[in-house]
């Protein structure tokens, strides 16, 4: 409720990619950064196989699911998944930041996490 509705101007499909275990209404999110795309695969809908999807974007006609950073059990990411490029006296490199959520109040938690995703296809957490 609240959405603005769906619309189809001035878009072109470039090319479609099926997710790994994604069901539909599944993706809350989408970041950018550079060649990478990070889609929030929120937990709502079935609170199973949460997180987020990395895809391979450099060829946009034909993406690649390179990782998949699994939520904690009972929690996913939703609406604000954020990448970014940070230099720090402690970090320098790209980092991903989602909110966290819970769709099992037994054993989810709210809150954020952090990722160094300097090497895409291999996420660490922070």
């Amino acid at each position: 409720e609240g959405h603005l509705p769906p619309s189809n101007a001035n878009v072109d499909v470039v090319s479609k990619l099926t997710l790994k275990n994604v069901v539909p209404e599944k993706i809350a999110d989408v970041g950018v950064l550079g060649n990478y795309a990070y889609l929030a695969a929120w937990g709502v809908v079935t609170c199973k196989y949460n997180g987020v999807h990395v895809v391979d974007i450099a060829d946009v006609a034909n993406p690649k699911e390179v990782a998949f950073i699994g939520s904690k059990e009972g929690s996913y990411p939703g609406e604000g998944v954020q990448a970014l490029r940070i230099t720090t006296p402690a970090f320098t490199g790209d980092l991903l930041i989602t909110n966290n959520e819970t769709c099992n109040d037994k054993t989810g938690f709210g809150g954020l996490n952090l990722y160094d995703i300097s090497n895409p296809a291999h996420p660490t957490p922070l």
